[in-house]
């Protein structure tokens, strides 16, 4: 829930990639499949088995991506109990059809700061909606560019501005989506920090990486579980 990249590839496709940085000590989360929500909504994510949420979900039915971030302008302090899990927090968001929705009708009371993005396949958006712990922040990212996310509960400004440097000079070349994973192999945790100077958490590691493609008739998702040297590959047609 750390590290994300957006990149449209032409008109049809989106590929859509995620580095989750987590601390070595939390429970292990479940690899990605196909999984039923109450409502009858078909999603594909992983789970995590410390609150039962997710930091990255696909839906289906709304051709739509869901990527968690850890906190939302800048680090804060981390003052539990919350009222509810953040990766719960994201698929609360899946019963709005748009996060700007959300922004105005959810209880955000008691739940630790976080940035979530969602990006829509058709019609093609990207929204994004940041939870300070006081108020709602919401705005919308230009589709046809590309985009990086930080985890600003993890990084500082400067290591922010770095990736986004990176992934600017990535753009300029032609792109395909081995670029973009080696672009999150090189964005792994330590190796961030590290580069700009900084002391990385020794409890805190890049996990695994999630890359899904989505295309006009289905989508592919392939993820990579770091720990463990497992990959898994995924692929659905959408559903009505």
């Amino acid at each position: 829930m750390c590290t994300l990249t957006y990149y449209p590839a032409g008109e049809d496709d989106l590929w859509i990639t995620s580095n989750r940085d987590e601390g070595l000590l939390r429970k292990e989360a479940t690899l990605p499949q196909l999984r039923t929500r109450e409502n009858g909504e078909k999603v594909i994510m992983p789970v995590d088995q410390e609150a039962h949420g997710t930091w990255i979900a696909v839906s289906l039915a709304q051709r739509r991506v869901q990527v968690l971030l850890n906190g939302a302008f800048v680090a804060h302090e981390h003052r539990p109990p919350y009222r509810r899990s953040r990766g719960l927090v994201l698929l609360d968001a899946l019963d709005f059809t748009r996060l700007e929705a959300m922004a105005a009708g959810y209880d955000f009371t008691a739940i630790e700061p976080f940035t979530l993005v969602a990006m829509h396949q058709q019609p093609r958006s990207v929204e994004e909606l940041r939870w300070d712990g006081e108020s709602t922040h919401y705005t919308t990212k230009r589709p046809e560019q590309p985009h990086v996310w930080s985890a600003a509960m993890l990084y500082p400004p400067e290591v922010q501005r770095a990736t986004e440097d990176r992934f600017a000079s990535l753009e300029q070349g032609r792109v395909s989506p081995e670029d973009l994973l080696q672009f999150h192999a090189a964005e792994h945790y330590d190796t961030k920090m590290e580069r700009q100077g900084r002391q990385p958490h020794a409890e805190v590691r890049t996990l695994s990486t999630s890359q899904i493609q989505l295309r006009p008739k289905q989508l592919y998702y392939r993820y990579f579980d770091l720990r463990h040297q497992v990959q898994v590959s995924l692929e659905a047609p959408w559903s009505a």
